[in-house]
Order: C-alpha cells, then sequence, then structure tokens
C-alpha cells in the first residue's frame, strides 16, 4: 500500500487545471525586480510624473501633442510606453528652457534700455 502523500486522484484534472489547485485563471505576474523598470507606465505613475492633471493630459492626448494611451488586454486597463512619456518630458523640459531663457533675455534687454535712457537725460 503507498502512503497517502504519493496516492493519486482517480478524478483527471478538471479543465484548465494544470495539477496546481488553478481552475483555467490567468497566470501569476511575474515578480517586480527593483532595479528594472516596466516598459508601460500606469495612471498612478503617470500623474506623479507629468506635471499636467487627468484632464490636460486627456485633452493634449486628443490634439495629438502628448503620447497615445495603449489598452492593456485582456483588462480595460490604460497605459502608456515609458520612451514616449520620458521624450514628451524631454521637449517640455527643452521648451520650457528656451521660454526661460528668452523671458531672462528680454529683461536684460530692458534692463539695458532703461540705463542707456538714464544715461541720455541729464
Amino acid at each position: 500500500m503507498q502512503p497517502p502523500s504519493a496516492t493519486c486522484s482517480h478524478h483527471p484534472p478538471r479543465d484548465g487545471a494544470e495539477g496546481n489547485g488553478t481552475l483555467g485563471t490567468m497566470p501569476k505576474p511575474l515578480p517586480k525586480v527593483p532595479h528594472i523598470e516596466s516598459p508601460i507606465v500606469l495612471r498612478a505613475e503617470l500623474l506623479t510624473t507629468v506635471p499636467h492633471s487627468m484632464s490636460t493630459i486627456d485633452r493634449l492626448e486628443a490634439e495629438g501633442q502628448f503620447p497615445r494611451r495603449v489598452r492593456l488586454l485582456p483588462t480595460s486597463r490604460v497605459g502608456w510606453l515609458r520612451r514616449e512619456v520620458a521624450a514628451y518630458l524631454r521637449r517640455l523640459a527643452k521648451r520650457r528652457q528656451s521660454a526661460t531663457q528668452e523671458t531672462h533675455v528680454e529683461a536684460v534687454n530692458e534692463d539695458c534700455r532703461s540705463l542707456e535712457a538714464k544715461r541720455a537725460d541729464p
């Protein structure tokens, strides 16, 4: 006689069961590796990364000025490609930097004009 732990069930595996106790469920996701980022940015992370509200993101996306979301099948969740979000943030930073430089140049030019005006008026 075999010990109880070595006996086999007299029932065949149920549909979808692979002998691991699951019945046709989705496989468990792989464990997260701390030093590797996912290629997908989910909504919560996006809102902490991008300096916009969700309504602004929706509007910019509809206008083609923000990366398009991708549907994460088989769920109804959505995400954005990390490389596209990173490229958008680089463009945004570049625009802001050039706008700041232009503002600074305009302020310096204004200061120079006012100094020249003061020198011209004795």
